[in-house]
């Protein structure tokens, strides 16, 4: 199934390329916390929480090193 998706994707690719247009880090700011403001600000807890608890956890469970 894979190797299917893999050669459709191959076969799909067209040579229109990309446009070259620059943007500049407002513009990626804007688009991102325009109407997505409030799914940024849970995948930003959801990754802070992804970070602390395990690493609070594997402190936790650490035998103490004297």
């Amino acid at each position: 199934m894979l190797l299917v998706v893999i050669v459709y994707a191959i076969l799909g690719i067209n040579d229109q390329g990309i446009d070259g247009a620059a943007i500049n880090a407002k513009e990626v700011g804007i688009a991102l916390f325009g109407p997505y403001v409030l799914a940024v600000e849970l995948a930003s807890m959801l990754l802070l929480a992804g970070w602390w608890l395990p690493s609070t956890l594997a402190a936790k469970s650490a035998p103490a090193r004297c």
